[in-house]
Formats: structure tokens, sequence, C-alpha cells
């Protein structure tokens, strides 16, 4: 897969509101796996700027770890993976925020296209992980959810299904052995 295929699979997913209702995590890791760059080049001083080890923290709706959802798109910057956990707290009555720290060279991917320092990662990279469950009461987690990126973003329309089946067909066909990377 050239470059640009990569770049256009890579601004789908992210795209994506609920990838995992597109993407197995299998496939996700397969792809981020395969492809020969860690960020694009507009990322590539923010990807430097990152320690060894990096910490990085995923918020989720769901309370209880959920086996369909992807677990691979985590965040550095903690107020926004509070809002993730956060953002429907209308309907949700509790939610969770998990923090972690992964080695630099065991990220797979790095994209700050949104303002969301995102780091898609395999779970099993982790060198620790833990949770924080909150709910409605919870002052820390409520505060820290102000942070500043387009929230029109998440309000818009999902791409269609046929677009998504299309991404699906351009995911290669490798294994996760090939974890090799080419710095651009």
């Amino acid at each position: 897969m050239n470059i640009n295929n990569v770049k256009k699979v890579i601004d789908e997913y992210i795209t994506l509101e609920n990838p995992s209702e597109v993407f197995s995590q299998k496939d996700i890791l397969e792809f981020f796996s395969s492809i020969p760059i860690q960020y694009l080049d507009e990322d590539k001083a923010e990807f430097h700027k990152l320690p060894e080890y990096i910490t990085v923290y995923r918020g989720s709706s769901f309370q209880k770890y959920n086996p369909n959802i992807l677990n691979v798109s985590w965040s550095t910057n903690k107020k926004l993976a509070s809002w993730f956990a956060t953002r429907f707290r209308a309907i949700q009555k509790s939610w969770m925020l998990k923090k972690g720290e992964i080695r630099k060279e065991d990220v797979l991917f790095y994209i700050n296209a949104r303002g969301e320092n995102e780091i898609i990662l395999n779970p099993s990279d982790l060198c620790w992980e833990e949770e924080i469950i909150a709910t409605h009461d919870d002052d820390c987690i409520r505060n820290s959810c102000k942070c500043t990126f387009d929230e029109d973003f998440y309000n818009q329309e999902c791409i269609t299904a046929s677009r998504q089946r299309s991404l699906i067909s351009q995911l290669p066909a490798r294994t996760l052995e090939n974890k090799s990377r080419r710095l651009l």
C-alpha cells in the first residue's frame, strides 16, 4: 500500500465515531502494524518530543471492559480522555477513565490531526494500566472535561456503510509479527 492510500485509510479511520462498528481489533492492529510509518510528516516534531515512556489515557462511557470495543485509541491528553469518558453523561450514570504507559517504540501510530494527541497502540504492549471509575458526583472528572477542540466534529453523521466497507477492503492481510518501522 502506498503512502497516499495509507493516509486515506488513516484519515477515514479517525473520522469514525465508533470504529468498532466497522473494524475488528485484529484488522486495526494488523493495518497499523504493517504500515511503514509511525506518524504523518505534520506530526513528526510532536512525536519526537514524546518521552521514551509515554503516559496515555483512554476515556470510555462503558464502565466495564467490553471486548467489542477496540481499546486501541488512546491520548496523551488526560482532559481529552476525560471528555470522551463523560461526553454522554446526560444518559450515562458512570464511565471509565484508563491510564497506562507505553514505550515510544511500541506506539503503532501517532496523530494529532484533530488536536487529540492520539496514540494507536496494541493494548497488550502497555507496560501497565489502571482504571479509574467515576460517577456524576466526581468533581475531578467533571471539572477535567473542560478542554478545547472541535466538538462539532463529533456531532456530524458517520460515513456511509459503503464507504466503510471500502475501507475494510483496503486493509492489508499481514500478521502482527511485522512490526518493523521506517521513520519518515
